[in-house]
C-alpha cells in the first residue's frame, strides 16, 4: 500500500490517538497508517471510494487469513496526509478516490448521502492545517 498517514501528534484520554477496536474481514491485508472506511455494522474496510465515511486509521498491520477479526484505529490527531487536489489552511477533508489521500470538501458535498453516518449528520472526517497542492504531503487533523 502507498500513502499511509503518518501520526505526528497523537491525542485522546491517554495520547494514544484515541485508539478503537472495530471488526475488520479476516482476508483483508492493512498496513500501519492506511486509512480505513466505515462498513455497517462498525466494520473497517480499506477499499476507496469518494467520499464515503471513516472509521480511522490502522494503528497496526492486519495480515490476511491469520484468523483475526479486529483491529486497532486512531481516531484522533495529527497526522502527516498526502492530499489530492488543491487544499487550504483550515478546508475541510473527505476521501479521494486515491488510497489514503484526502481531497478538499466542496460546497454541495455535505448533501450528499454517503456522506452521511448512521446518525445522519454530516461527516467530515478531517481538516488542513497546511495549505497543500495535489500529491503534497501536509498535515491534516483527524478527529473522529
Amino acid at each position: 500500500m502507498a500513502d499511509e498517514w503518518i501520526p505526528i501528534e497523537l491525542y485522546g484520554a491517554n495520547n494514544d490517538g484515541g485508539k478503537r477496536r472495530v471488526t475488520i474481514a479476516d482476508g483483508v491485508s492493512v498496513s500501519i497508517g492506511a486509512l480505513l472506511q466505515l462498513l455497517d455494522p462498525r466494520t473497517a474496510s480499506y477499499g476507496h471510494l469518494a467520499k464515503v465515511a471513516i472509521v480511522g486509521v490502522a494503528a497496526e498491520e492486519h495480515i490476511a487469513d491469520k484468523k483475526i477479526t479486529s483491529i486497532a484505529i486512531w481516531t484522533d490527531g495529527v497526522f502527516d496526509v498526502k492530499v489530492s487536489g488543491a487544499v487550504v489552511l483550515g478546508a475541510p477533508l473527505m476521501s479521494s478516490l486515491l488510497d489514503n489521500q484526502l481531497q478538499a470538501m466542496k460546497d454541495g458535498d455535505t448533501s450528499s448521502s454517503s456522506l452521511i453516518t448512521t446518525l445522519g449528520s454530516p461527516f467530515i472526517p478531517a481538516y488542513a492545517l497546511e495549505t497543500g497542492t495535489s500529491a503534497e504531503v501536509i498535515n491534516v487533523r483527524l478527529k473522529l
